[in-house]
C-alpha cells in the first residue's frame, strides 16, 4: 500500500513538473553555459541523462549538439518527457538506475543526473554512482544540493520523503570515498557551485 501511494504521489509530481518544462529548460541551459569553463559538454558526442523527469535537461543537452539517451523508472515521467520533446531525436528508456542498465561499459562520453541522488539512501547512492561510473568514458556529472540548506527546499524534501538530510551532510566526501563491491566509484570529484544550495559534482570515472 505504501509503495502504491508513493507511485501515485510521483505521478502527480510528474504532471506538475510537466507544467514547468520551459522554465526548467531555460535554467538548465543557463547552468550548462555557465559550467563551460569547468566541463564544456558541447565538446562531447554522447550523453546519458539518468532520471530524466519531464525532459527539460534532456532537451537542453540536445540543444548543444549531443546525442542524448534518457531514462527514468517512472512511465508517467517518460510519457511526459516524450511529449515535451516529440520533435527531437532522443532515445527514451524506462529502467531502474539502481540495477545494471542495458548498455555496454563506457557506452557514453558523459553520464549526468540532476536532483536524483539525494532521493536515495547511502547504499542506493553507491549503486547509482557505480553504475554511472561504469557507463561513462570521460565524466560523471551529478547536479544536486550542497550542504547549505534552504528552508523551502528542506520543507519540500521532508514532504517528499527522500534522503535529503543525509545526502547534504557531506556529499563531496561521500562521492570521493564511495566504494561498491570493493571498487572505488570515482578517481576524483570536483565541486563547482551553481549557487549556495546546488552544485555540479564533476566526477572522473575509476
Amino acid at each position: 500500500m505504501a509503495k502504491k501511494k508513493m507511485t501515485h504521489r510521483f505521478n502527480i509530481f510528474a504532471i506538475i513538473q510537466g507544467w514547468f518544462f520551459k522554465r526548467q529548460k531555460r535554467k538548465y541551459a543557463k547552468v550548462i553555459n555557465v559550467m563551460k569553463e569547468h566541463c564544456d559538454l558541447s565538446t562531447y558526442q554522447s550523453i546519458l541523462d539518468i532520471g530524466c523527469g519531464n525532459g527539460a535537461l534532456t532537451a537542453s543537452l540536445h540543444d548543444i549538439g549531443l546525442k542524448v539517451t534518457a531514462l527514468d523508472d517512472n512511465p508517467k515521467r517518460i510519457k511526459i518527457a516524450k511529449r515535451k520533446t516529440k520533435t527531437l531525436p532522443i532515445d527514451y528508456i524506462e529502467a531502474d538506475a539502481l540495477k545494471k542498465l542495458p548498455f555496454e561499459d563506457k557506452a557514453f562520453d558523459i553520464v549526468i543526473t540532476a536532483y536524483l541522488a539525494h532521493a536515495f539512501d547511502q547504499g542506493e547512492r553507491a549503486l547509482l554512482y557505480k553504475e554511472m561510473g561504469r557507463l561513462a568514458k570521460e565524466r560523471v556529472i551529478i547536479q544536486d544540493y550542497t550542504s547549505q540548506r534552504l528552508p523551502w527546499i528542506t520543507f519540500s524534501e521532508f514532504f517528499d520523503g527522500g534522503n535529503y538530510y543525509q545526502f547534504t551532510e557531506m556529499p563531496e566526501n561521500e562521492m570521493k570515498n564511495c566504494f561498491e563491491d570493493m571498487k572505488r566509484c570515482f578517481k576524483d570529484v570536483k565541486v563547482v557551485k551553481i549557487n549556495l544550495y546546488s552544485a555540479w559534482y564533476i566526477c572522473t570515472p575509476a
